[in-house]
């Protein structure tokens, strides 16, 4: 289940529905059952029960997602977030540039080994 926002343009108000699908066997296709909720207050996040319906409660202390507050919390949690990852990045590599200098040293030990190898073979023969 998943809730849906639907704002109204004239009256500026955002209607919120829970959202259900179920299978349609006559046109065999999946449709969307929505319940209403409520509306959405956009400066408390709050879902408020109004109008008729049916005698359910609203999904109390939901919050919305994005309200002004919670949206530059999260963008600071995720600026931390990346400025970790990058430290991370940035010591990987580092490793990885001193792994490729000690590959380079040990690839040249390496062929001067073969080089006096090669002389000393030549020297018996």
């Amino acid at each position: 289940m998943s809730l849906v926002y639907v704002k109204n343009k004239k009256t500026g108000s955002t209607y919120v529905y829970e959202q259900e699908p179920f299978y349609d066997s006559s046109f065999k296709q999946s449709r969307p059952k929505r319940t209403y909720l409520g509306v959405l207050d956009e400066s408390t996040g709050e879902i408020k029960k109004l109008g008729r319906g049916k005698n359910k409660k609203a999904k109390s202390g939901y919050v919305a997602p994005f309200t002004q507050t919670s949206s530059v919390d999260q963008s600071q949690e995720l600026l931390s977030e990346i400025d970790h990852l990058k430290r991370i990045i940035n010591d990987k590599d580092e490793l990885i540039r001193n792994q490729q200098i000690r590959i380079s040293q040990l690839e040249q030990l390496l062929a001067t080994t073969l080089t006096k190898l090669k002389d000393i073979e030549s020297s018996l023969s």
